[in-house]
């Protein structure tokens, strides 16, 4: 599920990218388009969401700003039913009665404890698997291990010391440490999925510039993954990853500027959150359906890395 919800989030990106340019340029033909398709996606990660249960991690920090807010809804809600009840309008004191119960038990889920204590890895940290040793960095998490039976049984997550009921993180994968078949690669047609790991607090290590710096560094090239220069603005002076606004926001966390940054570098970062994250035009282009791929899914053009066909074969994007 982690490697679906993170093509979707992607997907909410482009979508947005697009919709402020079709602003921009007046085209309110396209604008209508693409709020239907950003609707259609909203919808398959609010299933997902409810599919995950109260440990998804996006789903607590979407929702963390609303919270605030329920109180004084339920007590406007309890005066328009005892109004309602009084002018014996049972209709509506029924569509009330109902409305009230949802509010109190968002509420109830609310004010509940979190399964665990909260992340010991923050986005864009750079990890390292303590047992496989490949190179990550952390796009997400989820507050227990969200996925189902089968997953856990095959995984064995069961027989992890902290057992299930610990934080899961979303891992992007370093490119340097994909394991590639060497005899499939003769297939000219071969598309190879960008992996999106899902792991274990336990299982995880944090590296540093120093390990990069080391006489034996972990790897000699910088880390690489499609999807990192759509959900982080770069690098920063302790060598993790600065996750950009849309990610924060998805998990609820704040802006932490980079204690080793220039005051120049700091002000380019601003501009760029200032831009809503935007990626270059150069790399935007790759996204633009005049220059996209014949090959698409779902009406929608291809992300570098991910086999768009797979997300037809479930009906949560047909036509998103």
């Amino acid at each position: 599920m982690v490697n679906r919800e993170v093509v979707l989030f992607l997907l909410q990106l482009e979508l947005d990218s697009r919709l402020q340019r079709a602003l921009t340029y007046d085209r309110f033909d396209e604008v209508k388009e693409l709020r239907d398709r950003r609707n259609k996606v909203d919808g398959a990660l609010r299933m997902m969401q409810s599919k995950k249960g109260y440990g998804c991690g996006s789903r607590r920090g979407m929702r963390s700003d609303q919270f605030g807010a329920l109180a004084p809804a339920a007590l406007s809600i309890r005066a328009k039913l005892s109004k309602a009840i009084e002018e014996e309008d049972y209709a509506a004191a029924a569509a009330l009665r109902d409305k009230l119960a949802e509010l109190e038990e968002q509420s109830a889920e609310a004010n509940m404890l979190c399964p665990v204590g909260e992340p010991a890895f923050s986005l864009g940290q750079m990890i390292v698997h303590s047992a496989k040793g490949y190179r990550g960095v952390i796009c997400g998490w989820d507050f227990c291990c969200c996925e189902d039976d089968v997953w856990k049984r095959t995984t064995n997550a069961g027989t992890l010391v902290y057992g299930t009921d610990q934080v899961f993180y979303h891992v992007l994968v370093d490119v340097a440490d994909w394991p590639v078949d060497i005899d499939s690669l003769e297939d000219d047609s071969l598309e190879l999925d960008a992996p999106v790991a899902y792991v274990a607090e336990e299982l995880l290590d944090k590296i540093t510039l120093a390990d990069f710096d080391s006489d034996e560094p972990i790897v000699n090239t910088p880390f690489q993954h499609p999807y990192s220069y759509l959900m982080f603005l770069g690098m920063d002076g302790g060598g993790n990853m600065i996750p950009c606004r849309q990610l924060r926001e998805r998990f609820d966390v704040e802006r932490e500027d980079d204690p080793f940054a220039s005051d120049s570098e700091y002000e380019e970062d601003v501009l760029s959150e200032m831009d809503g994250g935007r990626v270059d035009d150069e790399l935007r282009g790759i996204f633009d359906s005049s220059d996209a791929p014949s090959d698409r899914a779902a009406g929608i053009d291809n992300i570098p890395g991910i086999d768009m066909r797979s997300l037809s074969d479930n009906g949560d994007l047909d036509e998103a």
